[in-house]
Order: C-alpha cells, then sequence, then structure tokens
C-alpha cells in the first residue's frame, strides 16, 4: 500500500476534489510530540508488550475467538489469524472490495458470538461465512454513515444487537444489525477532540461501556453511550510504550483468558504488529474522590521583586466531582494554603485550572526556586491528590523575544493554502517574529522547491503531514490553519536571554555576506546551535504542473497555493548549526558567506531538487534576507531568533522599477514579472469594472471572455499600469 503522508486534513480536502489518497497509513517514525497530551492517565497494569511475527500485509482491525486473534488488511481482501502473537494462517475473503472512502479493505472487525462481521470506511458492514472467507450478506447504513471501526454491542436493539461504529473524528454511531441508526454521539457531546481522530472500538458488555481507540496519539477513552460523556480518565499506550509512540494504532479488543486463565485483557494492536495487553482489572478503577496534578503553564523565568500568580492544571481521577479542597504550594521551606469549597470540578480529558490565592514573590536574582503544589483534604475526605514539583528561575534583565515560526508546506497540498494565507495574516498584523518556510517533498511527487536541508529540519522535527508549523522549536506544533494571533503575542511576552544584531549585504552577482552579533544577558548552558539561512521573501514559480495537469487550471488555481512567502533557499551554516557558548558578558560574533551558483532552474517536482553546487532556484536575489535563530538542540527551545535585511549594495534603480506582463495576446495564463516584490493585481475590462484580482504573479485568466484588458500591479517600489489582450 502507497504510505500517504497527509495529516487528515489534507485527505479529505484532495478527497473532495477527486483524487483519491488512502487514509490508512502506518505512521512514520519521529521525534513528533503531539500539540495536546493528556493528564491522569491512571494506573493500567501492563500484562504483555511485544511484537507480532509471520506474513502480514497492513494488518489492521481486531477481534477475538477463545484464545485466537484475527485482523484483518488495509491492502488486500485477507484475513490473519493470530495465535501466541504469531501470524499462523491468512485466507482471502471473497465478495469484499476496496473502499472508495478509505483506499481499503478493512478497517475494523467485530464478532457476535456466532459471526465475524468486516467494515472498510463504506456505508456497509459485511456479515462473513462461518469459515469467514466470503460475505454472507450486507447490512447497509445511512448514507451519511462510514463504518471504520465497528464495535459488537449485544444488548443494543432490545437485545437484538448492533454495531457502534464510525471513522476518524466524526460522530459515533450506533446501529442495528438491519442498518437503522438507533443512536448518535457527537464529539461536541463528548467534549472531545480528536487529534487524528477514533479508528478502533470495543465494547464491554459487563459495564455498556464502550472503549475506543485513536490512532495517533494511542489515547484509549472509555466513554458511557447512555450519558454520552466519558467518564473515565483517558489513558495514552505511549506512556507505557515509548518507543511505540509515533506509531499508528488500529485495533483494540477486550478478551476474558487470553493472556492467562482467570484474567481479561484490554488489548490494543498497531500495523507496525505491535501488541499490547492490559490486565483488564486494573482498567480505569476510580476510587470515590481522586484528584491528579497534571502539570502547571506557570512560567520557567520570572522577574525578581514582582509576585507570582501561583496555578496548576488537575484533573479526576475519582468518581466524584471535586467540590472543596486545601489548594497547597511550598517554597523555601515555607507552605502556603488555601482552603477552598463550594465547587463543582468534574474534568477527565484536559482537566481544570485551580489558582491559589497567595502569590509569591521571589527576592533573590537569578536564583532557582523549587516550588512543590499539591491538594489536600479532598471533599473532606482526608485525601490528598499527587504532588507536582516545579522549578522557576529569577531574573532581573531581558530583552524582547521573537518568535521563529519553521512553517512545512508543498505546492501539492490542497489545505496549505489556507494554512499559509492564515500564517501571513497573522505574520503581517504583529511585530517580534521571524518565518522560515520548507517546501516538502510530498504529497504527490512534492515541491519543486524542495531542499534536502528542509528535510533535515522536518526530519529534526519529525514532522509526517503538511500543512505543519513548528514555533519556537517545542512552544506549538500543529497545522498552521490554527495558529492564532494570541499564541504569537503569548510567546513574545516570554523573556529572551540573548541579545543580537546582525547585517546582510549583497554584492548584486549572488554572493552574500552576513554577520551575527550575539550578547548573552545570562548564561545558558546545553548544546545551544546557531541557525542561519538565506530566504526570499516571496516565490511565485514553485507550481507542481503534475497536479495542475491532473486538475486543471480552474480547479488547481482554486485549491492549492502559487505563492510562497519566507522560503528557505539555503542555510550559511549546516543545515544542523553551529555549536556556539552563551556566557554572560561573553560577545559572538560570527561571519557568513554564501555565493550561489550557476543558473536558476525550476525542477519538475522533489524528485529531481537542486544542486547548490552547481544552480539554483532563487526567482529574484533582491529578495533575499537573512533569518537566524539559537536553539537547544536537545530540547528543541528557541531561544532567540532574528532577521536581517538587503544592504544598500542592491541596484535601487532596479529594485524601483520595472514590471513586464508576458505572454501578451495570452490565453490561460497571464504572468507579471518584477524586480520587486508584487503585492497585488487588479485586473478591470475597458468599461473600467475590476473583474479580476490576484496577489499570485502568475495569473488564471481562462475564464476571461476575449478582448482587452487594463492590470494594475502594485509592488512595494508603487504601482504599474499596462494593457493586455486575451485571446
Amino acid at each position: 500500500m502507497k504510505r500517504s503522508m497527509f495529516l487528515s486534513l489534507a485527505l479529505v480536502s484532495l478527497l473532495s476534489i477527486g483524487m483519491a489518497q488512502p487514509i490508512i497509513e502506518e505512521k512514520v517514525p519521529g521525534d513528533f510530540t503531539p500539540a495536546r497530551t493528556h493528564k491522569a492517565n491512571g494506573n493500567w497494569d501492563v500484562q504483555f508488550s511485544t511484537t507480532m511475527s509471520g506474513q502480514m500485509t497492513s494488518p489492521i482491525g481486531t477481534a477475538v475467538i477463545g484464545d485466537t486473534i484475527f485482523m484483518g488488511s488495509a491492502s488486500v481482501a485477507k484475513l490473519y489469524k493470530i495465535v501466541n502473537n504469531v501470524a499462523i494462517d491468512s485466507f482471502a475473503v471473497s465478495g469484499i472490495t476496496v473502499s472508495s472512502y478509505t483506499q481499503a479493505y478493512c478497517v475494523g472487525l467485530a464478532y457476535d458470538g456466532t459471526n465475524m462481521y468486516l467494515s472498510n470506511g463504506d456505508n456497509k458492514i459485511y456479515k462473513l461465512a462461518a469459515d469467514m472467507k466470503s460475505v454472507v450478506s450486507t447490512i447497509t447504513l445511512s448514507s451519511s454513515i462510514h463504518a471504520g471501526y465497528i464495535a459488537y454491542d449485544a444488548n443494543a436493539d432490545n437485545g437484538n444487537g448492533g454495531f457502534y461504529t464510525g471513522i476518524s473524528a466524526s460522530s459515533i454511531y450506533l446501529v442495528s444489525l438491519t442498518g437503522n441508526t438507533l443512536q448518535t454521539i457527537t464529539m461536541a457531546e463528548l467534549e472531545y477532540t480528536c487529534d487524528e481522530g477514533f479508528w478502533a472500538a470495543t465494547m464491554d458488555n459487563t459495564t455498556g461501556y464502550l472503549y475506543i481507540l485513536e490512532r495517533y496519539p494511542q489515547n484509549i477513552v472509555r466513554i458511557d453511550p447512555y450519558t454520552k460523556k466519558i467518564n473515565a480518565p483517558v489513558h495514552c499506550v505511549a506512556d507505557d510504550k515509548s518507543a511505540w509512540a509515533n506509531y499508528y494504532s488500529y485495533g483494540i479488543y477486550i478478551q476474558p483468558d487470553i493472556y492467562s486463565k482467570g484474567t481479561t485483557t484490554l488489548g490494543v494492536t498497531y500495523m507496525a504488529k505491535y501488541h499490547i495487553g492490559y490486565d483488564f482489572s486494573t482498567v480505569n478503577v476510580l476510587s470515590g474522590d481522586g484528584i491528579h496534578v497534571a502539570g502547571t503553564e506557570m512560567e520557567q523565568f520570572h522577574k525578581v521583586n514582582t509576585p507570582k500568580t501561583i496555578h496548576a492544571i488537575f484533573a479526576n481521577t475519582g468518581k466524584n466531582a471535586l467540590k472543596s479542597y486545601v489548594f497547597n504550594y511550598e517554597v523555601d521551606g515555607n507552605v502556603y494554603a488555601d482552603t477552598q469549597s463550594g465547587k463543582n470540578y468534574m474534568n477527565y480529558i484536559d482537566g481544570f485550572t485551580l489558582t491559589h490565592a497567595t502569590t509569591f514573590t521571589p527576592t533573590q536574582n537569578n536564583t532557582k526556586y523549587n516550588m512543590k503544589l499539591w491538594l489536600s483534604d479532598i471533599n473532606g475526605t482526608g485525601i490528598n491528590s499527587d504532588t507536582l514539583a516545579f522549578t522557576f528561575e529569577s531574573y532581573d534583565n531581558a530583552v524582547q523575544r521573537n518568535v521563529l515560526h519553521e512553517a512545512f508546506s508543498s505546492a501539492t497540498c490542497s489545505p496549505c493554502k489556507a494554512g499559509n494565507a492564515n500564517l501571513k495574516k497573522i505574520l503581517d498584523a504583529n511585530d517580534n517574529w521571524t518565518c522560515i518556510k520548507y517546501q516538502v517533498s510530498w504529497p504527490g511527487n512534492g515541491d519543486p522547491y524542495y531542499t534536502t536541508e528542509g528535510n533535515t529540519r522536518r526530519n529534526y522535527y519529525g514532522i509526517t503531514g503538511v500543512p505543519h508549523m513548528i514555533s519556537d522549536g517545542k512552544y506549538w506544533e500543529g497545522n498552521s490553519a490554527s495558529y492564532t494571533t494570541q499564541l504569537l503575542r503569548t510567546e513574545a511576552a516570554k523573556p529572551s536571554f540573548i541579545d543580537h544584531s546582525a547585517t546582510l549585504t549583497y554584492d548584486g552577482n549572488k554572493k552574500f555576506n552576513a554577520t551575527v552579533t550575539l550578547d548573552p544577558i545570562k548564561t545558558i548552558t546545553g548544546d545551544n546551535r546557531l541557525f542561519v539561512a538565506l530566504v526570499e521573501s516571496k516565490t511565485v514559480k514553485n507550481i507542481a504542473d503534475e497536479y495542475l495537469n491532473y486538475y486543471g487550471a480552474a480547479v488547481f488555481y482554486a485549491n492549492f497555493d502559487t505563492v510562497f512567502h519566507h522560503v528557505m533557499k539555503k542555510f550559511m551554516t549546516d543545515a544542523t548549526g553551529q555549536k556556539i557558548t552563551l556566557k554572560e558578558g561573553e560577545q559572538v560574533n560570527l561571519n557568513f558567506e554564501y555565493e550561489f551558483k550557476g543558473s536558476y532552474r525550476l525542477p519538475a517536482d522533489a524528485g529531481d531538487p537542486i544542486n547548490h553546487n552547481t544552480e539554483n532556484s532563487v526567482e529574484n536575489f533582491n529578495h533575499i534576507y537573512l533569518v537566524y535563530w539559537i536553539q537547544n538542540y536537545n530540547s528543541k527551545e528557541v531561544l532567540q531568533s532574528g532577521k536581517a535585511g538587503k544592504a544598500s549594495a542592491i541596484n535601487e534603480a532596479v529594485a524601483a522599477g520595472k514590471v513586464s506582463i508576458y505572454p501578451n495576446p495570452a490565453q490561460n495564463i497571464l504572468n507579471i514579472a518584477s524586480a520587486d516584490e508584487v503585492e497585488n493585481v487588479d485586473i478591470y475590462n475597458m468599461l473600467g469594472q475590476k473583474v479580476m484580482s490576484s496577489q499570485s504573479a502568475q495569473i488564471n485568466i481562462s475564464n476571461l471572455s476575449n478582448g482587452m484588458y487594463i492590470v494594475n500591479v502594485r509592488t512595494n517600489a508603487g504601482t504599474v499600469t499596462s494593457k493586455f489582450v486575451k485571446e
């Protein structure tokens, strides 16, 4: 099966405009941490964690009969029979075709005590024969329901039985054996947001609870279908098996006696053949009252002699809401207690923030303060929460922080258009930022401006889908369409302890010289590295012809980005940075030089990237500027960043000027060539009516009627008006 490198949003967008892409995939290993981390995981006993062996292709979906595990395949119409974690047999299943929705043969399996059922993402559930080698009947669901995971509920439909089903982040549906929809549970009712959606489910028919599994991160969620609520702490498998953290999980089951006689197992399986089992008697065992200190969002640095507000995030681990408590924190041997009552906190998912009534004021400069936080006498029972240890450091002097945005994008990614537009809007309206954009080698054949240096940064972060953005290395990570002004301003308000400056000069003939000066205000230890890159402020030529030809101009220009800002062209340091020492009072001065080689070339796609030894992909050397940052290479935290523009050596007469429009006459595409950055293009008919507007230097005019038009091209040096003929 072809591996897709899309996030779910990208896949849905491409499917909606006609290019089928598989949405079942094995996660690419990497050092990627999801933006949302779950708190209050509980203490589940692991019975086993192993790797299944034997010949299996894209194993997915899991159901158990006795001590035998059955799994389907996403890429072939087969079932696999697994005993003692060895695939001992496989057999074809006739009557199963690939799903047009998921491009998979199987997503979910379920066993009702007599028959096996299979689903693949279409609006059908297939009942298999006793030998499981053929389809004997089909349950047809509402056309709006995609049956991905399936979990059999023996008590549904007044004891007649039914299936809980759905796929990804869609609603959860309970359907009867005749295909009627009996119940719908929306994500809004659950008050839960999936990072990459639910992809497997199983029923505990003793309690009536539904256990449902996110494929990544591998979160197991317990739902009470009666209340349509999550009623236990979320548990992440990666907390128990960190080596599996970057793989997708696609199967979950509950089965007695499969591990040892007299015990019941909650098992999770992966497409990568990983398999873990939990002692079900320890799963979601909730006391009456219980609270977990999930973490704190207090800053690591705080200005000396100013009050610090003490707060932390707590989550329920018991059955009861938090109604009264004593919030305690200890620092310098002193304990501060805050008694609260008349509350009603109940949240198993993201927790709730409690703030202490007493602030703390650090009085010693450049001092680390060790603090402990906990709740005591929860609901008047004398029960205490666990304790969170937190360390912060006081400071007296700091400088303005510039927030680094590293965006990963592609000309063949439909959702990247919205992500790029959102990021540009935010950056245009704010200060104190830097930005560098890496074009990637996927989806499809990727972006022509892909570079191996950009791929080094992708691997450093473990990025597996676009659009994707990292802010300040570890502060924020996610789809760039979800980034907000408030996130930028919050990070920019944090202190930085590195003052800095830089210059960039250009000789007018492809050669750049740069200087970077760093003044550490305090000593910062660790593997700190300086990164220096030459960035082109705007590119318009990296359009993927294969996608343009596939969709046609009208569809392509409506759905795919053709203008990219802050595109990385070449690192002046190594792509892994240059190690530096940051010691208070010791200035760092570094000089860099780079000359772009050869002539401009636009590669066909990412499969033939630019060879920096002989050629370049710079559209306009007058648009090159410098981006630099200092990063702790181990923690990924960016300590400071900056940028420097072009120097006065640029020929201002050239920069002021000239705009050419071609071809003229034009049939489908009108090109704008300018020495200065094109900010906007307006096209008017001969009656003076505006008929088109664009920020691109390559404009699709195929929908215009034949005739003469006036075009106004606004650059940062002024506006040029010309005429062209549409044929």
